[in-house]
């Protein structure tokens, strides 16, 4: 058996070297072709990432579209009409032309598709649009367009922008890829009334959105992630919706919108940017629902932008301002803001600092444990008002520096206080003296040592009398005080103090009838016993008739 045993081994040791040569070739071979593969079909592979552009995509050479071109040879859409790559529709609102399932690149020399002074409806789907020249060109270049659809498109590594808007109404774009650009992902200039949704923008060279003088602009569903500037940079721009968007990993900051007026941020998620989430400039905006947490400057900023512009007029409500790496809140000239009920803690400075900044309502916010020395800086600002502001576990809570005047502090939490417990957990009455052992205990039933008891019996203080029994229990013997039937009863009452709890006052009235004293000794009334007395002793008697019924059996 010892020989088979040997054999076997050799066996098997001589195998796995005869396998192991020619599987390390093999191998060798397969990553040299999938290396050679990607060097060779990185472009085209990346093109086709998804089924539909494999199954549909046409190769073309660059399009350009003018609208309002008339006479020979006009890339009119007219013209579009007689090409191969037309696929229907006249050009109205419930029967837009299509152009779709296309490819273009642009060769590092002209826009891939460009549409000047146009009115007509059209839509571009499942396109491909990637090499387009240096800015001004773009991938998706539109001037003077109205009416479009934009929807299932890649636009990847174009030497300009992705996308390039100016003077363009009633845009839709819709599940859009756009990567990797050498400007923008998005650029919009002097545009109305565009919807952007459930589109991916991120690794773009310059800002993953850039809008300048642009209203009526609708961001929703979008990623918007790991842009080599800003994730989005808006400036001069009002009635921005941006709802539901995931603004992340970008190389400065989130979000930095200067002189945005009347605009609607909700449920943005605003995180891992390294440096600002939010950088706002503006008046009447609305900041509801958001998280702008572990960014690596402030979560929330707010500033002068020139002289005479700074951040007036804006709510902030319930966003999550969190875990940032310097502060979570900075306003600096910032005046009439109502900041309520936002958490802005564990954050590496301070929860909120507000610096030259008059009339802001600071309301119901959570200010926990900010790294640091106050919950609340406030410099150089007047007639604010900082009101019921949780502020608990900062090395400081509200500070002033500077010249400050009129500022309002009123019913601030600096600690969570606990609920306190007393009950008589027994009662022994004679003739002699009435004992009473009380119980004080946390919401859990544990007891508690209380730092003093302040105790009265029918009016006169008896404090010094108090006993501690430990775990919670007291003790107090008072001089017997009966009355008959009819009589009032006696007033024992007490104050108990303990730190981080809340002061709690107890009352209890004695009515003790003395003939009763007389007849029975004593009065006993059942009270609550010890936590878990009743288990102890059942406990005890199992464990005597154990040993009883032991002893009998050895003996």
């Amino acid at each position: 058996m010892e020989i088979f045993m040997k054999k076997l081994h050799i066996f098997r040791k001589y195998h796995s070297k005869f396998i192991s040569l020619p599987l390390i070739l093999i191998l060798l071979l397969l990553f040299g072709g999938v290396t050679f593969f990607r060097q060779e079909f990185k472009q085209k592979s990346d093109l086709d990432n998804d089924d539909h552009f494999l199954k549909t995509s046409e190769d073309v050479s660059p399009i350009f579209i003018n609208g309002s071109a008339t006479g020979l040879g006009a890339h009119n859409w007219s013209w579009v009409e007689m090409q191969p790559w037309f696929d229907g529709g006249n050009g109205s609102w419930n029967n837009p032309y299509l152009i779709e399932g296309i490819t273009i690149n642009g060769g590092y020399s002209s826009s891939c598709f460009e549409v000047v002074d146009s009115n007509k409806y059209f839509t571009l789907q499942d396109c491909t649009f990637a090499y387009s020249g240096p800015s001004p060109q773009a991938g998706l270049k539109m001037s003077n367009v109205n009416n479009s659809y934009i929807i299932l498109n890649i636009i990847h590594w174009n030497d300009g922008n992705g996308i390039y808007l100016d003077s363009c109404n009633n845009i839709n774009f819709s599940t859009n890829d756009i990567k990797a650009n050498e400007g923008n992902g998005v650029f919009l200039q002097n545009v109305r009334y565009v919807i952007i949704e459930s589109s991916t923008i991120e690794n773009n060279i310059l800002n993953g959105l850039y809008f300048e003088n642009t209203d009526e602009v609708t961001l929703l569903e979008n990623y918007i992630e790991k842009n080599v500037r800003c994730g989005c940079f808006f400036e001069l721009v009002n009635y921005i919706n941006l709802i539901r968007n995931e603004i992340k990993g970008n190389s400065l900051e989130g979000l930095l919108l200067q002189l945005i007026n009347n605009s609607y941020l909700l449920d943005n998620n605003v995180a891992f940017n390294n440096y600002v989430g939010l950088d706002i400039t503006g008046i009447n905006n609305d900041i509801i629902n958001n998280s702008f947490n572990y960014n690596y400057g402030n979560g929330v900023a707010c500033h002068w932008y020139s002289l005479f512009d700074s951040c007036h007029n804006n709510t902030f409500r319930n966003n999550e301002i969190n875990g940032n790496y310097q502060s979570g809140m900075k306003l600096q000239v910032s005046a009439d803001n109502i900041i309520i009920e936002n958490s802005m803690s564990n954050n590496g400075y301070v929860g909120l600092f507000l610096e030259y900044g008059d009339n802001n309502n600071i309301t119901n916010n959570i200010v926990n444990n900010n790294e640091g020395n106050w919950g609340i800086y406030i410099s150089d600002s007047d007639n604010n008002r900082i009101i019921e502001n949780q502020i608990i576990g900062n090395i400081g809570t509200i500070e002033f520096g500077g010249s400050c005047s009129g500022n309002v502090v009123l019913n601030n939490i600096y600690e969570i206080l606990q609920n306190l417990f007393i009950e008589i957990s027994e009662e022994f009455l004679t003739s002699e003296a009435f004992n009473l052992t009380l119980f004080m205990c946390d919401e859990n039933n544990v007891g508690i040592i209380v730092d003093s008891i302040q105790m009265w019996w029918n009016g006169t203080d008896v404090s010094s009398s108090v006993q501690t029994l430990g775990a919670g229990f007291y003790f107090i013997s008072l001089t017997p005080i009966t009355v008959v039937p009819g009589e009032d009863p006696i007033l024992l009452n007490m104050t108990v103090s303990v730190d981080g709890y809340e002061m709690k006052s107890f009352e209890i009235n004695l009515a003790v009838d003395p003939e009763t004293l007389e007849k029975n000794g004593t009065q006993n009334f059942p009270q609550p016993m010890i936590p878990g007395y009743n288990l102890i002793v059942l406990i005890m008697v199992l464990l005597f008739i154990s040993v009883v019924f032991i002893r009998k059996k050895f003996i």
